[in-house]
């Protein structure tokens, strides 16, 4: 392992002094002929290309440095030289593969596998959300994936779906950009804060990062792999819902993460079963310590949501004893049916036998634990519209999936039971709004909501750009 971290550390030049190489479509760098731009963003920019010699496509990963500042410039060669050294380390197929780096004309470039593929982030657009029984797929597949990872002794630090991978064939998940890639082991020279990051300044994405990672504190940087558990909680209950659980509107998005609880989890595609919002609520938790505390504990915990309840072979102890019972019994049936002479006949000794060997019944036998409920399925289907009691979820879905009609007819009724409860409001406000004016009435209940919405309550704006609209 010495060997290939060795291999895979970054060259010797300065990044100070380092000429920037033109990589554009078209341009051949070594052995690499650049095809077309892939993906940029903060740290680097990925290109598809050709390796002519082996004649096989790839992808290849370049420095986009920010500033000339030279600390600036180090840093950023120190975050792509982590990237580099942490994948080096991994060989699985839910983790993209790095085959080279090097220093090509005088350009740091990594070479990785090409994935067919399209990002994750690509199949949210719009609030798009995803069907259950697929979410708890892909998630196994990245969970497999971070299990790996963890097991190298890294830690991702910024899994988010932009950097999840699906490809072409059978959605397998392929993680991405291990940039922000923290190691493990006390004492590898790049855990050193001051090296790669800056103390006090969070690490990661906001939509996705954890409480532990938000605090930026000195001892933050004792995270550990319940950080990246926390971000998948949070992937789960945004490719379920198709928006992130917190989105920075009522309060920082920061303060969100540390303080308030996780929404309801309301999916399109019917209601969800109480054990897959549950997988979601513990991967998400506040505190490390109440979280799964491996990606294989939840891993097998969505695998089991989707496998059908276990044939098992041979039988618990309350029913071994129930056997018991049933064989006694047909053995003093056999004693009054099969006696010759008062004395037993070879069908008697058999079922006496037979008697003395089965398990006997016990008071006492042990009740083996309940299983998880909603095993074989992890959502139901939503009952028809003229049966289903009106909730506020289901008006605020007919909202927002554009029902018009529909989420005034269920959030009338709700809000004539419950006339303070200020989603309710909120959501048939937005029904009235689509009209073109505002009849008294409907006004009204906007104005109930601003009333009764806390201070904090960012759809505050939003209501009272519907009112300015004016009445009719």
């Amino acid at each position: 392992m010495q060997d290939t971290d060795d291999q895979l550390r970054a060259p010797a030049m300065g990044p100070e002094k380092t000429p920037e190489v033109r990589v554009a479509e078209g341009v051949t760098i070594g052995k690499f002929k650049i095809i077309r731009l892939l993906a940029e963003g903060g740290m680097g920019a990925v290109f598809l290309a050709e390796d002519v010699k082996l004649r096989r496509k790839i992808a290849v990963k370049k420095i986009r440095y920010q500033t000339d500042d030279p600390e600036s410039r180090r840093i950023m060669l120190a975050r792509f030289d982590r990237e580099a050294r942490g994948a080096g380390r991994l060989s699985h197929p839910n983790v993209v593969t790095v085959l080279d780096y090097d220093q090509v004309g005088g350009q740091p470039l990594l070479i990785m596998e090409y994935v067919d593929g399209h990002p994750l982030r690509d199949e949210l657009q719009g609030g798009k959300a995803l069907p259950p029984a697929r979410v708890a797929k892909i998630v196994i597949d990245l969970l497999k994936g971070l299990e790996a990872i963890h097991e190298a002794g890294l830690i991702h630090r910024d899994l988010k779906p932009a950097n999840v991978m699906l490809t072409r064939e059978g959605d397998r998940v392929k993680i991405l950009d291990l940039g922000l890639v923290k190691f493990a082991e006390t004492d590898d020279p790049a855990n050193e804060h001051t090296a790669v990051t800056k103390a006090g300044v969070p690490m990661g994405t906001g939509f996705y990062m954890s409480p532990e990672q938000i605090n930026a504190r000195p001892e933050a940087r004792a995270i550990d792999g319940r950080a990246d558990i926390y971000a998948v909680g949070v992937m789960c209950y945004h490719l379920l819902t198709g928006k992130p659980p917190f989105d920075g509107i009522k309060a920082p998005i920061f303060d969100q993460h540390r303080l308030d609880p996780l929404p309801e989890i309301v999916s399109p595609f019917g209601e969800l079963s109480p054990a897959l919002k549950a997988v979601v609520h513990k991967a998400a938790a506040k505190k490390p310590c109440d979280r799964f505390q491996t990606a294989k504990e939840m891993r097998q915990a969505l695998e089991r949501l989707l496998a059908p309840p276990a044939q098992k072979r041979g039988g618990t102890p309350v029913a071994l004893a129930l056997v018991g019972l049933v064989l006694a019994a047909a053995a003093v049936f056999a004693l009054k049916i099969a006696t010759r002479d008062g004395r037993p006949d070879a069908r008697e000794a058999v079922a006496t036998e037979e008697a003395a060997q089965a398990p006997k019944a016990s008071a006492t036998a042990p009740v083996p634990a309940a299983a998880i409920k909603d095993t074989s399925k992890i959502a139901v289907a939503p009952p028809p519209a003229d049966e289903a009691v009106p909730t506020t979820q289901a008006g605020c879905q007919a909202y927002e999936g554009g029902r018009t009609g529909e989420a005034e007819t269920i959030l009338t009724k709700v809000v004539a039971t419950s006339p303070d409860d200020a989603d309710a409001l909120y959501c048939l406000c937005g029904a009235y709004a689509r009209k073109a004016s505002l009849a008294s009435s409907e006004r009204a209940t906007c104005e109930a909501f601003l009333s009764r919405a806390s201070q904090r309550d960012g759809r505050k704006r939003q209501v009272r750009l519907w009112l300015n609209r004016g009445a009719r």
